[in-house]
C-alpha cells in the first residue's frame, strides 16, 4: 500500500500530527514517527510498505565464541532444525602459586564441576559425556581468538560414561549444598599426573603451569533418538566451576581448587551433523524469496538473508526523506514445536559491505533501543528500526548487497525462531516507510 498527502508548514512538523493525518494507512499496527524538518513550506508525506524483499536462510560457516562468560555444553534435537551439539575446550589454573601437596600425597579422586547459568530444551536429561587432556604439545593461548568450528588436538581420555544434566536443582558437592551443577569424577590419569608434580617447576606459577596441562576437552556423544535433550548454559567464572583434588599426605586429608575463571583460554565448538535430522524447508531454501518458512538459530546455525532489489524505485517515485522505516519479522504460528523451543529475545542486523562483511548499519549507534530487533510475545513479531540505513541506501553511500539477520547473543544462546516467509502473494517480511519529500 503506498499512500500521500501534502502538508504546508513553516516549522518543524511534531510526530503525533503526522501519525494522526496517516492513521488511516495503519489498520492494526502502530509505528511511531521521527521528528522531520525540511526546506520550503510545501512537502508530501507519504507511507509504502510494498517495497520488495527477498529473503531466504543460509547456513553459517563459524562465529567466535571464546571471550565470554558463559560456555555451552550439552545436546538436543528440535524438530524442526535438527541435533545440535556444543562442546568445550577450557583451560584451569593453579588457585595458588608454589603448590605443594606435603609428604607422601597420594591422590583420592578429581572432579570437573560446572555451574549451571540456564539451559536450553529439556531441564534434566542423561548425556554421554566424554572427557580428554588437550594434547601437552596444543598451543592454546588466553589472548587468542577463537572461533566455534576450531578443533584442538587431544590426548588422554579422563572420562566417558552418562552423565545427569539437571538445569533445575540444587545437589550436594563435598558435603556442601549447591546450586545445579554437573559433576564428573575424572579417572587417575590426570589425577596422578597433577600429585607426582607435586612441588616442583610444574606448579610454581600459572606461566609453567600452562606449559604442563594445557586444559581440557569435555564433549557429548549424541544419540541418534529423537529425545529433546539438554544443552546447558555454564558459568565459567563462578566459584562452583572448576577441578578440585582430593588427596591425602602424611598430615592430614585435604583438597586443592584448580579455577576456571577469566584469565583461562576457552571456546566453545558447535555441531549441527550436517543437518541430517532438519525438516526440508530449512535444507531447500529459496535464494530467490519463494520460501512459506524462514529459519534463524544461534550458535553458528543459520542467519536471514534480505535483498531489496528495487530500492531505486522509491528515488524514481520522488522518494527524497525516510522519516520513518520499521523492517517486520513475524513468527510462523504453525511452529507448535515453540512451546518447547522459547524463540530468542533479541535478533541483530547487519549489511554486507563490498567484500561481504558483516557491518553495523547506521541506526546500530542509536543504540539497541533506537533499533529495537527485540522478540514482541504479543504480537509475536520482530521489529527493527532502520531509517538511517535506508536514506543512507536511497543517498547511495553504500552499495546495495543487503542485510543480514542473527540471532543476537548467537555463542551463549540455543533459542531459534522460525519466520513466517514470502510466498507468492503473500509480503510476510515487510518493509514499513514513512517519507518526506519537499
Amino acid at each position: 500500500m503506498r499512500t500521500a498527502v501534502t502538508i504546508i508548514s513553516r516549522r518543524v512538523i511534531p510526530a503525533l500530527v503526522l501519525l494522526f493525518l496517516l492513521q488511516a494507512c495503519q489498520k492494526d499496527d502502530e509505528f511511531g514517527l521521527d521528528i522531520i524538518s525540511l526546506p520550503g513550506d510545501r512537502f508530501t508525506m507519504g507511507f509504502t510498505d510494498t517495497v520488495s524483499i527477498v529473503a531466504w536462510s543460509s547456513f553459517e560457516d563459524s562465529l567466535q565464541t571464546s571471550g565470554v562468560v558463559n560456555s555451552l555444553l550439552g545436546s538436543f534435537h528440535d524438530p524442526l532444525f535438527g541435533r545440535t551439539t556444543a562442546s568445550l575446550y577450557t583451560q584451569a589454573l593453579l588457585s595458588t602459586s608454589n603448590v605443594s601437596f606435603g609428604n607422601n600425597p597420594v591422590g583420592d579422586s578429581l572432579h570437573l564441576t560446572l555451574r549451571f547459568n540456564g539451559h536450553y530444551g529439556d531441564s534434566r536429561s542423561r548425556q554421554r559425556v566424554r572427557v580428554y587432556e588437550i594434547d601437552p604439545g596444543a598451543e592454546f593461548h588466553s589472548d587468542t581468538t577463537y572461533y566455534s568450528n576450531r578443533q584442538l588436538p587431544l590426548g588422554n581420555l579422563l572420562f566417558d560414561d552418562m552423565v545427569e544434566f539437571n538445569a533445575v536443582d540444587s545437589t550436594t558437592f563435598n558435603g556442601v549444598r549447591t546450586p545445579p551443577l554437573v559433576r564428573i569424577r575424572l579417572n587417575n590419569l590426570l589425577l596422578q599426573k597433577f600429585i607426582d608434580a607435586s612441588g616442583t617447576g610444574d606448579l610454581l606459577n600459572n606461566t609453567a603451569f600452562r606449559e604442563f596441562f594445557k586444559g581440557l576437552y569435555v564433549t557429548i556423544e549424541p544419540d541418534n533418538s529423537q529425545r529433546v535433550g539438554t544443552m546447558g548454559y555454564f558459568n565459567m567464572n563462578a566459584d562452583l566451576t572448576g577441578l578440585t583434588l582430593f588427596y591425602h599426605n602424611d598430615m592430614d586429608t585435604l583438597s586443592y581448587p584448580f579455577v576456571i575463571n577469566d584469565e583461562c583460554a576457552r571456546f566453545s565448538h558447535f555441531d549441527h551433523h550436517g543437518y541430517q535430522f532438519a525438516e526440508a524447508g530449512l535444507l531447500q531454501q529459496d535464494t530467490l524469496g519463494n520460501n512459506p518458512r524462514l529459519y534463524l538459530q544461534p550458535n553458528a546455525g543459520v542467519k536471514l538473508n534480505i535483498r531489496m532489489p528495487h530500492l531505486k524505485d522509491l528515488v524514481e517515485e520522488g522518494t527524497k526523506g525516510i522519516t520513518r522505516a520499521e523492517l517486520i519479522l513475524k513468527a510462523d504460528p504453525s511452529d507448535h514445536s515453540a512451546s518447547v523451543f522459547a524463540p530468542p529475545q533479541r535478533l541483530s542486523i547487519a549489511r554486507l559491505n563490498e567484500e561481504g562483511r558483516n557491518v553495523f548499519i547506521t541506526d546500530f549507534y542509536e543504540g539497541e533501543t533506537f533499533m529495537g530487533g527485540n522478540w514482541d510475545p504479543v504480537k509475536r513479531e520482530y521489529r527493527f528500526r532502520i531509517t538511517r540505513h535506508m536514506q543512507d541506501m536511497l543517498n547511495e553511500k553504500y552499495p546495495n548487497n543487503g542485510l543480514v539477520v542473527m540471532v543476537g547473543g548467537a555463542s551463549v544462546l540455543s533459542n531459534r525462531v522460525v519466520l513466517k516467509g514470502n510466498s507468492p502473494g503473500e509480503q510476510n517480511v515487510r518493509l514499513e516507510i514513512v517519507f518526506a519529500n519537499p
